[in-house]
């Protein structure tokens, strides 16, 4: 069994689609299942603050800042303005409306597409899709993908939305895929077209093979400087060495270029860190992903400036 993702554009086939429904059914028992499942206690056609902590469960990273921005404008948008189908049932013009809407949230600090979406899914589960960052714009629509591996730009543009909801529809409704997808609901009966779109495009976005690469060496030459160490590692869930002694660290890239480097060699002492911060010197990481190491660098200039005091 498979589908046909790609709007007649992109065109990319997912084998298996029944197997790997089964194995997100399993995966996501404790996370995202709970979120197709979770009916929400709010009104219907009323965004509230307390419709993002549904969003939680699959993966929103919602931020204190974006729960503020709902707070404040969630009375401006009027849900009653979306058209009462399934998105498969839609035309270009009931679609640009409810790209509008989504727009209206788009437009709010901190709340993208993704978030908009997640939280508005759980308002109309057959109308609005989850238009994930990575899955949708970063894989499904990017014709680099998955020969370079998937974006996770934030969307807010209301024409970039109106082409994703586009997109969806085609591939819910094109005809190679009508027996699949009446096959997918009898597994799931409960699931909308778009909520197996969702299931479905985000597994095969997430599954593709990435080529990790390795930081040759993070070399700590103080013992000042393991508890920094520790912390950078605590938070991809390892455990720093012994701080003792001088000790190499080998990490994945993936995931400590969020706090450190970029595939490079990166030799750094508390020494180093300080002057960093205290000379204003460039930064040698990519500016996007050095701010841990930004505010360690200034967390320790400080401390060494008191010292000298």
């Amino acid at each position: 069994m498979e589908l046909v993702y790609g709007a007649g554009k992109l065109d990319r086939r997912v084998p298996h689609v029944e197997r790997l429904l089964r194995e997100w059914r399993d995966k996501e028992r404790d996370f995202g299942q709970l979120y197709l499942e979770h009916v929400p206690a709010t009104p219907r056609d009323r965004l509230l603050v307390e419709d993002l902590a549904a969003t939680m469960l699959v993966n929103s990273r919602v931020a204190a800042r974006a729960a503020t921005s709902v707070y404040r404008h969630g009375a401006t948008v009027d849900l009653r303005l979306l058209p009462d189908k399934a998105l498969e049932e839609t035309n270009g013009e009931e679609r640009q409306q409810i790209a509008r809407v989504i727009g209206t949230m788009t437009g709010w600090p901190w709340v993208g597409a993704s978030l908009a979406t997640k939280t508005l899914h759980k308002k109309r589960p057959a109308l609005i899709p989850i238009l994930d960052n990575q899955a949708i714009f970063g894989a499904y629509m990017n014709p680099s993908w998955p020969e370079k591996r998937s974006l996770m730009d934030t969307i807010k543009a209301v024409p970039r939305i109106k082409e994703a909801l586009d997109w969806i529809a085609a591939d819910v409704t094109r005809p190679e895929n009508e027996s699949t997808w009446s096959q997918l609901q009898e597994i799931e009966p409960e699931r909308s077209r778009i909520e197996l779109f969702d299931i479905g495009g985000c597994i095969s976005a997430r599954s593709r093979p990435r080529h990790h690469r390795t930081c040759p060496e993070l070399r700590l030459a103080s013992p000042a400087h393991a508890p920094y160490a520790g912390w950078w590692l605590g938070q991809v869930g390892r455990t720093a060495p012994d701080a003792r002694s001088e000790f190499d660290l080998r990490i994945s890239s993936t995931s400590f270029s969020m706090y450190a480097c970029h595939a490079a060699t990166v030799r750094t002492t508390t020494a180093r860190l300080s002057d960093i911060s205290a000379n204003r010197r460039p930064c040698p990481l990519r500016p996007r992903r050095c701010s841990s190491m930004r505010f360690w660098a200034c967390a320790m200039a400080r401390s060494n400036s008191r010292s000298a005091s």
